[in-house]
This record gives C-alpha cells, structure tokens and sequence, in this order.
C-alpha cells in the first residue's frame, strides 16, 4: 500500500514536481519515514516506485530513498496518532497539495 500512495502521489504532481523539485522532496519525506516505521527498506521502496514513475522525476525519488541521515523534525510534515494507526499532515501552505492527499 505504501510504494501504491507513493506511486499515485509522485505520478498524479509529475508536472509540479518538475517544475520544483524542492516541493517533490517534501512531499517524499512523510513516505520515507513511513518506510522507516513499517520496518520496510526505503532505498527497496524508492526504488520500486522510481522504476514506474515518470522519467524526470525517477532519478530523484530514488537518490531520496538512498539518504543515510534522515531526522523528521527537519522536514514540515506532523505525524499524528489515531485508532488505526498513524496519519501524516504537511503545513498546508508549505505544500499545496489538493486536500485529498493531506487526509490520507
């Protein structure tokens, strides 16, 4: 499910992430520690997701899940505990993603 979100995510902003690769590297960020906490391997689920998306964006999704360091209080994203888990939200006006990615 996580790589899918991913997928859906980087495939549906091609355009966006294109044009401003720092949007895409926050909108990465909240996947990579989601990896981290699910015990997954990042660099396997960047990589996975980089062999399917668009071509100018694949080189840097997968150059993401490859960072050593990663300390989620340097990026804007609040993990936020509920019944069923956890839920990711970004400052909205760092990141103007359309609202139904900010309630996944």
């Amino acid at each position: 499910m996580l790589k899918r979100e991913l997928l859906a995510l980087v495939s549906d902003g091609s355009s966006r992430w294109e044009s401003d690769e720092r949007d895409l590297l926050v909108a990465l960020a909240p996947f990579y520690d989601c990896a981290r906490r699910l015990d997954a391997d990042p660099t396997e689920v960047f990589d996975a997701v980089a062999a399917e998306a668009p071509g100018a964006i694949a080189d840097c999704i997968r150059c993401f899940g490859r960072r050593g360091a990663f300390d989620p209080n340097n990026w804007d994203f609040y993990v936020v505990p509920a019944t069923d888990g956890e839920g990711y939200f970004f400052d909205k006006q760092l990141l103007d993603l359309p609202h139904e990615w900010l309630d996944r």
